[in-house]
Protein backbone atom coordinates (compact mmCIF):
# COMPACT_ATOMS: atom_id res chain seq x y z
CA UNK A 1 0.00 0.00 0.00
CA UNK A 2 2.87 2.40 0.65
CA UNK A 3 3.75 2.37 -3.06
CA UNK A 4 0.19 3.47 -3.77
CA UNK A 5 0.69 6.55 -1.61
CA UNK A 6 4.03 7.56 -3.19
CA UNK A 7 3.74 7.23 -6.97
CA UNK A 8 1.30 8.78 -9.49
CA UNK A 9 -2.06 7.01 -9.58
CA UNK A 10 -3.42 8.33 -12.88
CA UNK A 11 -2.07 10.57 -15.60
CA UNK A 12 -4.72 12.52 -17.51
CA UNK A 13 -3.92 14.24 -20.82
CA UNK A 14 -6.35 16.64 -22.47
CA UNK A 15 -5.72 19.35 -25.06
CA UNK A 16 -1.97 19.02 -24.68
CA UNK A 17 -2.04 19.45 -20.90
CA UNK A 18 -1.00 16.66 -18.59
CA UNK A 19 -2.23 16.25 -15.02
CA UNK A 20 -0.75 13.69 -12.66
CA UNK A 21 -3.00 12.57 -9.84
CA UNK A 22 -1.82 10.68 -6.77
CA UNK A 23 -3.80 9.01 -4.02
CA UNK A 24 -2.61 11.59 -1.47
CA UNK A 25 -3.51 14.51 -3.79
CA UNK A 26 -7.02 13.10 -4.08
CA UNK A 27 -7.38 13.06 -0.31
CA UNK A 28 -5.93 16.56 0.01
CA UNK A 29 -8.28 18.04 -2.58
CA UNK A 30 -11.27 16.44 -0.91
CA UNK A 31 -10.10 17.76 2.45
CA UNK A 32 -9.69 21.27 1.01
CA UNK A 33 -13.31 21.22 -0.11
CA UNK A 34 -14.48 20.47 3.46
CA UNK A 35 -15.20 16.80 2.83
CA UNK A 36 -13.12 15.91 5.86
CA UNK A 37 -15.50 13.18 7.04
CA UNK A 38 -15.33 11.50 3.60
CA UNK A 39 -11.52 11.74 3.66
CA UNK A 40 -11.40 10.16 7.12
CA UNK A 41 -13.75 7.36 6.04
CA UNK A 42 -11.73 6.80 2.87
CA UNK A 43 -8.46 6.68 4.80
CA UNK A 44 -9.90 4.27 7.34
CA UNK A 45 -11.48 1.89 4.83
CA UNK A 46 -8.78 1.90 2.14
CA UNK A 47 -5.57 2.36 4.15
CA UNK A 48 -5.78 1.79 7.90
CA UNK A 49 -8.24 -1.11 8.17
CA UNK A 50 -6.64 -3.15 5.35
CA UNK A 51 -3.21 -2.51 6.91
CA UNK A 52 -4.50 -3.69 10.30
CA UNK A 53 -5.95 -6.80 8.67
CA UNK A 54 -2.66 -7.65 6.93
CA UNK A 55 -0.59 -6.98 10.06
CA UNK A 56 -2.98 -9.05 12.16
CA UNK A 57 -2.96 -11.97 9.72
CA UNK A 58 0.83 -11.86 9.55
CA UNK A 59 0.98 -11.92 13.36
CA UNK A 60 -1.32 -14.95 13.52
CA UNK A 61 0.61 -16.74 10.76
CA UNK A 62 3.89 -16.03 12.53
CA UNK A 63 2.34 -17.48 15.64
CA UNK A 64 1.37 -20.64 13.76
CA UNK A 65 4.82 -20.87 12.18
CA UNK A 66 6.40 -20.81 15.65
CA UNK A 67 3.93 -23.57 16.66
CA UNK A 68 2.78 -21.71 19.74
CA UNK A 69 0.38 -18.82 20.13
CA UNK A 70 2.10 -15.49 20.69
CA UNK A 71 0.57 -13.11 23.25
CA UNK A 72 -2.79 -11.66 22.19
CA UNK A 73 -3.06 -13.92 19.14
CA UNK A 74 -6.69 -14.70 19.91
CA UNK A 75 -7.58 -11.03 20.43
CA UNK A 76 -5.84 -10.01 17.20
CA UNK A 77 -7.62 -12.76 15.27
CA UNK A 78 -10.97 -11.59 16.66
CA UNK A 79 -10.13 -8.03 15.62
CA UNK A 80 -9.14 -9.14 12.10
CA UNK A 81 -12.41 -10.98 11.54
CA UNK A 82 -14.42 -8.15 13.14
CA UNK A 83 -12.99 -5.37 10.92
CA UNK A 84 -12.75 -7.42 7.72
CA UNK A 85 -16.15 -6.25 6.37
CA UNK A 86 -14.88 -2.65 6.60
CA UNK A 87 -12.14 -3.29 4.04
CA UNK A 88 -13.38 -1.23 1.08
CA UNK A 89 -10.39 -1.38 -1.25
CA UNK A 90 -12.25 -3.32 -3.93
CA UNK A 91 -15.14 -0.87 -3.84
CA UNK A 92 -12.72 2.05 -4.15
CA UNK A 93 -11.16 0.42 -7.23
CA UNK A 94 -14.58 -0.20 -8.73
CA UNK A 95 -15.46 3.48 -8.23
CA UNK A 96 -12.23 4.50 -9.96
CA UNK A 97 -12.89 2.23 -12.93
CA UNK A 98 -16.47 3.49 -13.31
CA UNK A 99 -15.26 7.11 -13.14
CA UNK A 100 -12.63 6.37 -15.78
CA UNK A 101 -15.29 5.23 -18.23
CA UNK A 102 -16.85 8.68 -17.99
CA UNK A 103 -13.51 10.55 -18.02
CA UNK A 104 -12.14 8.59 -20.99
CA UNK A 105 -14.29 10.60 -23.41
CA UNK A 106 -12.80 13.84 -22.06
CA UNK A 107 -9.13 12.93 -21.64
CA UNK A 108 -6.55 10.29 -22.41
CA UNK A 109 -5.91 8.23 -19.26
CA UNK A 110 -2.69 6.45 -18.33
CA UNK A 111 -2.27 4.30 -15.27
CA UNK A 112 0.61 5.19 -12.97
CA UNK A 113 2.74 2.82 -10.91
CA UNK A 114 0.54 3.56 -7.95
CA UNK A 115 -2.54 2.18 -9.73
CA UNK A 116 -0.81 -1.12 -10.47
CA UNK A 117 0.48 -1.27 -6.91
CA UNK A 118 -3.07 -0.74 -5.65
CA UNK A 119 -4.45 -3.49 -7.90
CA UNK A 120 -1.72 -5.87 -6.71
CA UNK A 121 -2.55 -4.90 -3.13
CA UNK A 122 -6.23 -5.73 -3.69
CA UNK A 123 -5.36 -9.08 -5.29
CA UNK A 124 -3.07 -9.87 -2.34
CA UNK A 125 -5.84 -9.01 0.13
CA UNK A 126 -8.33 -11.18 -1.77
CA UNK A 127 -5.92 -14.13 -1.93
CA UNK A 128 -5.16 -13.79 1.77
CA UNK A 129 -8.84 -13.87 2.65
CA UNK A 130 -9.43 -16.73 0.24
CA UNK A 131 -6.74 -18.99 1.69
CA UNK A 132 -7.12 -18.09 5.36
CA UNK A 133 -9.59 -20.61 6.74
CA UNK A 134 -10.95 -19.05 9.90
CA UNK A 135 -12.26 -22.37 11.27
CA UNK A 136 -8.86 -24.00 10.85
CA UNK A 137 -7.10 -21.09 12.54
CA UNK A 138 -9.57 -21.06 15.45
CA UNK A 139 -9.21 -24.86 15.86
CA UNK A 140 -5.42 -24.51 15.87
CA UNK A 141 -5.64 -21.76 18.48
CA UNK A 142 -8.10 -23.72 20.63
CA UNK A 143 -5.92 -26.84 20.45
CA UNK A 144 -2.75 -24.95 21.43
CA UNK A 145 -4.50 -22.99 24.17
CA UNK A 146 -5.66 -26.28 25.78
CA UNK A 147 -2.22 -27.88 25.58
CA UNK A 148 -0.40 -24.96 27.20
Amino acid sequence: MSLTLIFPFLILTSQGKEKTVSFVQTLQSMGDETYVSVVMFMLATTVFIPALILLGINYVLLSSKLSKPLPYTENILQLVFYIQPWNMTEIFLLGILISMVKISSLAHIQFGWSFFSFVFYIISMAMTRLFLDKYQVWNWLRHHRNTV
